[in-house]
């Protein structure tokens, strides 16, 4: 009927929005995380965790939902420590392959 299809469709709704709240916390947990100064291991695996969450969650991913590595209009210390976090762990001889994982993280289009 139509009432239990408008039912459905306002739990699906709420569900959505419960799961958003709750991805945004962890978002604000995290980020408050790299204001404390994590090391690149917990930067490393927080950053890893992130884009685990999106990719099974069923909600919409935002902006603000992407574990940005470093702010857009960073100086080059922040590059240098992106690079450190992106890097943390890979043998020389692994990193351009690390590399080429987080481009096509951030460029599909590119990829297919």
């Amino acid at each position: 009927t139509d009432q239990e299809r408008d039912q459905a469709r306002q739990a699906q709704a709420e569900e959505a929005e419960r799961m958003t709240r709750e991805m945004e916390e962890q978002d604000r947990l995290w980020r408050l995380g790299v204001g404390r100064k994590m090391t690149e291991e917990q930067q490393f695996h927080e950053y890893h965790q992130k884009w685990d969450e999106i990719g099974s969650s069923c909600t919409p991913v935002g902006y603000e939902n992407i574990p940005w590595v470093v702010a857009s209009n960073c100086a080059p210390a922040q590059i240098e420590e992106a690079k450190s976090v992106l890097l943390w762990g890979a043998a020389v001889g692994q990193q351009k392959i690390v590399l080429t994982k987080e481009v096509k993280r951030w460029h599909p289009d590119k990829f297919q």
